[in-house]
């Protein structure tokens, strides 16, 4: 009688939705998944500050994923904003990072390539720079965006 009842209650629990696209999980790319959306939200940042001089215009949107295309030892994995940004000029502005070895070598937006291997978006100067419109511009940013932000210790 006792087995019945766990065996009930482990078929009957609905299974919780994983946090990853299916292919990101079947490729176990979970980590640069996050490292890749964290990134193109952390450009945009550091972009829109240094551009604009009104209020941060993408960080705010949810950026979702799009495709993943896997080579033998490179991968493409692209992602879309979920509406229309001001001084952008489309909806669902593409976004594609080209790995090399799980490494991201290069951000391809609106037809520039904008590569990291040469000086990391994470150096010392950037990074104080992003800390401080992080945490300047905290419970306006996007969800997802301030909890890696918070994981990474940005707030900190």
């Amino acid at each position: 009688m006792i087995l019945f009842f766990s065996i009930v209650i482990i078929t009957c629990r609905k299974p919780r939705e994983s946090q990853y696209p299916f292919l990101i999980s079947s490729y176990n790319l979970q980590e640069q998944f996050d490292e890749g959306k964290f990134l193109i939200y952390c450009w945009h940042l550091l972009e829109e500050n240094s551009i604009l001089s009104d209020s941060i215009t993408t960080s705010n949107l949810e950026i979702e994923f799009d495709t993943l295309i896997v080579d033998s030892s490179s991968y493409v994995m692209t992602f879309v904003w979920d509406g229309k940004v001001k001084n952008y000029p489309e909806e669902g502005v593409l976004h594609k990072l080209f790995y090399k070895e799980d490494k991201i070598e290069y951000l391809e937006l609106l037809g520039y390539q904008y590569h990291f291997s040469e000086r990391s978006i994470f150096d010392k100067d950037l990074t104080k720079e992003l800390i401080k419109i992080l945490k300047n511009n905290r419970g306006n940013l996007n969800p997802w965006l301030e909890m890696e932000a918070q994981k990474k210790g940005f707030y900190n």
